[in-house]
């Protein structure tokens, strides 16, 4: 397998991923209407329909999946509203006219948030016991969609949401949090939807898809216990550092007294991290390779992750025993970044940066660290895609990767040479793909 090789492998086995996680197919293959019986895969009894059928979606791939859901129930649907990222290419050339379509924005909240929040919650909290509402979740929805609680502002979410992920604080973290200042979230949404029946089709960006955590849970009752929530309330480099009125809408909900409406039918997670790590699998097989998966659910620093996935990989192109090649690495999860710099880059690309500082003149290893959103943080592209040659490249378009690093600069490395993975928005969100392809070819 020539560097070259590798690259158009990569690209072959990301598009069949992409091609698995279509969530308009997914959640049209997942309805069917009868009469007035709605049947959905994975629910064991069938939901009478006796009045309205509204369609709520949210989240990077609310265009889709909303689609989705009208390609299959039809005129059936009496209304249908999909809250989306502004700025990004739609993948349905034409959605349907039922469709009403709201751009809101990602990662930091904006007005927009919250005129989209008060959008739903009116559409919903007019509804009757005999209508239905079927919501349709992705990753995003969080900052999408919000109605905040008595006493906090936009500013005060804005800088919550933001310090929080320049502290490197986890999804659950900052969902934790989320949850606690919203009048949707932690499942107020389906409370104000009551008495009406709501059903949730998933797709997850959280790892191991907790349900309270995807889009921070706003049809889903939250535990009674939250270990996540204890956890951020005892770190101080978290805390200390929030709004004043944030602090104390936290320390007041320690314990959660809301009162809780059982009108939620159930819960379908359509596809997740290892959906997608199954897709790469199922293709690189495909392609010839011999595959090993190494997880679904990574976490950790990105840049030191980089660092260990092309350690393994390298061991593995030099070790003519312990790995059957040619082989096909395969791993999901979601990285942070710390930002110490003021540079563009994101998980992905600082991951794939130091993978290729790590892997430097190692022939025969491609590594891909991608963002199935197409969208990852703030490097304006979905990752990268290096080899041992990337090292000599960076040098030679005199730059220091190192300093790149420090600087959270990765994304600019990366494309000063090509390495960065920029397709636009995909439509789909379910956390990241990590690759390493390993020749078969015995290493000089």
């Amino acid at each position: 397998m020539t560097e070259r090789a590798g690259h158009e492998d990569i690209w072959e086995i990301l598009r069949a991923v992409l091609q698995r996680l279509d969530p308009r197919e997914l959640v049209a293959k997942s309805l069917s209407l009868s009469e007035n019986d709605l049947a959905i895969e994975g629910m064991s009894e069938s939901l009478p329909v006796q009045g309205k059928l509204v369609v709520v979606a949210f989240g990077k791939a609310s265009v889709p999946m909303a689609t989705g859901a009208i390609d299959a129930l039809g005129v059936r649907v009496s209304s249908a509203i999909a809250v989306t990222k502004a700025g990004i290419e739609s993948p349905v050339a034409e959605p349907p006219a039922v469709l009403e379509i709201i751009e809101s924005d990602h990662p930091v909240p904006t007005e927009r948030s919250l005129d989209a929040g008060r959008r739903v919650r009116e559409l919903v909290e007019d509804l009757g016991p005999q209508d239905t509402v079927l919501m349709l979740i992705s990753g995003g929805g969080s900052a999408l969609v919000e109605d905040l609680v008595y006493g906090i502002t936009l500013d005060d979410l804005q800088q919550t949401t933001d310090h929080l992920l320049r502290a490197g604080a986890t999804i659950n973290e900052l969902n934790a949090v989320r949850r606690r200042i919203s009048k949707l979230k932690g499942g107020r949404l389906a409370t104000a939807a009551a008495p009406a029946t709501v059903v949730n089709l998933i797709v997850s960006d959280v790892l191991n898809s907790p349900l309270q955590d995807i889009a921070s849970g706003p049809t889903v009752n939250p535990p009674e216990t939250d270990e996540t929530f204890d956890s951020v309330m005892r770190r101080p480099d978290l805390v200390e550092d929030l709004p004043e009125s944030v602090r104390k809408a936290l320390e007041s909900q320690r314990r959660r007294a809301d009162e809780w409406h059982d009108n939620v039918h159930g819960s379908i997670v359509l596809a997740d991290a290892e959906t997608a790590a199954r897709a790469a699998l199922d293709a690189a097989v495909g392609l010839g390779y011999r595959v090993q998966t190494f997880g679904f659910d990574f976490q950790g620093e990105a840049r030191e992750f980089g660092r260990t996935w092309a350690t393994i990989a390298r061991h593995a192109r030099r070790d003519q025993h312990a790995f059957k090649k040619p082989l096909a690495m395969i791993g999901s999860g979601e990285m942070t970044v710390t930002v110490r710099g003021d540079g563009i880059g994101g998980r992905n690309t600082e991951m794939a940066l130091a993978a290729a500082v790590e892997m430097a003149d190692t022939e025969g290893v491609t590594i891909c660290s991608f963002a199935t959103d197409g969208d990852d943080g703030l490097s304006e592209c979905a990752g990268g895609i290096v080899d041992g040659s990337s090292l000599t490249e960076l040098e030679r378009a005199g730059i220091d990767p190192l300093n790149s690093l420090s600087r959270n600069d990765s994304a600019s490395a990366l494309r000063a040479i090509g390495a960065e993975i920029d397709i636009g928005s995909t439509g789909t969100n379910v956390n990241d793909i990590y690759l390493a392809l390993v020749s078969g070819d015995a290493p000089d």
